[in-house]
């Protein structure tokens, strides 16, 4: 694991950092800027997020666990950690501390289920439903 490498000092550095960690199987803990992520399943989120918890991150994100993204093809979809990318925008940060994974979308989606279903105590169909409620067209996982 790469710990304490900074994203805001050279991004390409790190997306190609990124890419070859995909290409070794390995993860990396990075310093994220959050405009590289994809924002579009950040912005279908906004309205469903629960303002509890995103005022607890707001007080305890240094403490908090790294969010979790997959790169697709180059393209950083966020698969865990919603509340904690609202609540660093909430205090002005514009990176966050994420685990970075190669994968598809499938995968993104995979954890995504499998962590709501840990977390939460929802069914795969739960899941599944309030993604479609957020616009996505989420694949099966089995």
């Amino acid at each position: 694991m790469l710990d304490g490498l900074r994203h805001d000092s050279e991004p390409k550095t790190v997306l190609a950092l990124i890419r070859v960690i995909g290409q070794t199987g390995l993860m990396a803990t990075v310093d994220l800027r959050i405009s590289d992520l994809a924002q579009d399943s950040i912005e279908r989120s906004r309205p469903h997020l629960d303002p509890d918890r995103v005022r607890y991150y707001r007080e305890h994100l240094d403490e908090a666990t790294p969010i979790v993204v997959f790169d697709v093809d180059g393209v950083l979809l966020l698969a865990d950690g919603h509340h904690r990318v609202a609540a660093a925008e909430l205090l002005g940060r514009s990176t966050v501390r994420a685990d970075v994974r190669k994968g598809h979308r499938h995968d993104a989606l995979k954890y995504a289920v499998e962590h709501g279903k840990n977390q939460r105590g929802l069914t795969d169909q739960q899941i599944i439903e309030a993604i479609a409620r957020r616009g996505q067209r989420p694949e099966r996982t089995n």
